[in-house]
């Protein structure tokens, strides 16, 4: 019982970001912005069978995809596949974009405000959090903003 309830503590607390499985060689990959005021951050994208139990994540692929970040003004609910509310189909205007080195990490210069961002998934905006603030929205206030940006394609 100790262990199922461990193994589901462990899933949730992976899944919202704050445990991550780095190959050895990416260990120590760190990324220093050269801009002063936006964002900055890091393309994952999960893969697999992430479901928790030890053999399940030996099959749960994490990985840093160079791709394009895209950056709107404010998007809503609205805005996003009724059917795949991941996907964006009504793009607000456009405000900046970046390609996220081969590492997965990229920058953005932005003037302040808030924004919603987006990572390219097979020709489609991705964005994984929607909520009645809008999608993915990062707000930038004379500042460097940390943005991580997930694709989550696994099982869970």
């Amino acid at each position: 019982m100790v262990l199922i309830l461990l193994t589901m503590i462990f899933a949730v607390l992976w899944r919202a970001g704050y445990i991550q499985f780095m190959e050895s060689a990416d260990l120590d990959a760190t990324f220093t912005p050269t801009i002063d005021t936006g964002i900055f951050g890091r393309v994952t994208l999960l893969e697999g069978s992430c479901m928790g139990g030890f053999e399940s994540l030996k099959r749960c692929r994490v990985s840093h995809p160079s791709r394009r970040v895209t950056v709107r003004e404010v998007a809503t609910s609205r805005d996003m596949d009724r059917f795949e509310p991941t996907l964006l189909v009504n793009a607000p205007p456009l405000v900046a974009s970046a390609v996220a080195d081969e590492r997965g990490f990229f920058q953005v210069a932005l003037p302040s405000g808030t924004y919603s961002v987006f990572v390219d998934d097979m020709g489609r905006e991705y964005c994984n959090n929607v909520s009645e603030q809008g999608a993915c929205t990062v707000t930038v206030v004379r500042s460097l903003v940390l943005f991580d940006r997930l694709i989550d394609h696994a099982v869970f």
